[in-house]
């Protein structure tokens, strides 16, 4: 019987709800359900869930991180572009004895390291090189800390963060559920930030000019206040258009069951937990070659209106274009290094 294993994860707890939040959150439960002991280290500034549940602490109650860190747990820090070097060094080194990991969620740090100065890339190696693992969510991240710091290959270990969704329609009104079920129209979703390199506006573009189709957006968290007043202005004067902010994951995902087809028109990207559960829940994806896309990716040029429309005819003309048969749940992977660790 193998034994029980102790996890402190350190980043941030939903709500606001986000890629790396939702992770989280999930990796949580799949340890607990699994039996296994899990604390979280929570780095947001939501602090509403921090008396409802004593497994979540925030960094300035020091007297419960010292006390965490005599029960030796395997420490596993999540971030997004790795802006906070100093955070992330001063915790690693509070946990100096400690096993490592490290998961790097974004696909802005792959933008951000290609234009480092040598002193970043000399602080990059030394922060990394407390970390027993570190996690790239695509390859091409791997290759990029490969390539650039000269990390060695043996401690970097591709695992995409997605752990199976639930769906739960409890967040939207009866007028809403009505409108997402019994539409006959072909339902297109987007999700993200509002910030420009999520191209809203090309998906826009298509909208306004195929009433046939409708469309759903979804925006969370971070916004560029211009861009989102642009792009809220002109989704409430389109009437095959609707949009909602912050849905819980449970909610998102049922919207998501209830639709035909994902679309991620971004420049940048680490590995979209939101087209993976796209792919759950059988839709067909249509996504940027900005990296590398899970396979049956249908693939289209950032912002190129022809490429993009030729992308989604394509789906809807052939059902099977743009879906996989199966998605994994990489929380066993997570698990499984957990493991190594404990040898």
């Amino acid at each position: 019987m193998s034994k029980n294993i102790n996890v402190l994860l350190i980043g941030s707890y939903p709500p606001p709800y986000g890629g790396i939040s939702v992770h989280i959150e999930r990796l949580y439960h799949h340890l607990l359900k699994k039996g296994n002991k899990c604390q979280i280290l929570h780095t947001g500034s939501n602090r509403t869930l921090l008396n409802n549940n004593k497994d979540i602490f925030k960094i300035f109650e020091i007297f419960k991180l010292i006390k965490i860190k005599k029960t030796n747990p395997i420490v596993h820090i999540h971030v997004s572009a790795l802006h906070n070097l100093l955070k992330i060094f001063l915790l690693s080194s509070f946990f100096n004895k400690q096993r490592k990991i490290i998961t790097i969620h974004s696909g802005t740090f792959i933008k951000n390291l290609k234009k480092q100065s040598n002193l970043r890339y000399v602080l990059l190696k030394k922060v990394f090189k407390n970390f027993h693992y570190l996690i790239a969510v695509n390859a091409e991240q791997k290759k990029l800390l490969i390539d650039r710091l000269k990390i060695n290959e043996t401690k970097i270990v591709v695992i995409p963060a997605f752990i199976y969704p639930t769906a739960s329609l409890k967040e939207f009104s009866k007028k809403d559920i009505t409108l997402i079920k019994q539409t006959n129209k072909i339902k297109i979703v987007m999700s993200g930030y509002l910030l420009e390199f999520y191209g809203y506006e090309l998906v826009l573009d298509y909208l306004e000019n195929n009433e046939k189709y409708m469309g759903f957006f979804i925006f969370y968290g971070t916004n560029n206040e211009e861009y989102k007043k642009r792009i809220i202005n002109r989704i409430t004067n389109m009437k095959n258009i609707y949009y909602y902010c912050d849905l819980k994951p449970a909610g998102f995902n049922w919207l998501l069951k209830n639709s035909d087809i994902y679309v991620r028109n971004t420049d940048r990207d680490g590995d979209s937990v939101a087209i993976r559960e796209a792919f759950y829940w059988g839709l067909s994806v249509c996504a940027t070659n900005a990296v590398e896309r899970p396979k049956g990716t249908k693939l289209f040029i950032f912002n190129n209106k022809s490429d993009f429309r030729i992308a989604i005819q394509d789906v809807i003309n052939q059902p099977n274009n743009g879906k996989i048969d199966h998605e994994m749940n990489y929380a066993n992977n997570i698990y499984e290094l957990y493991k190594s660790l404990t040898y």
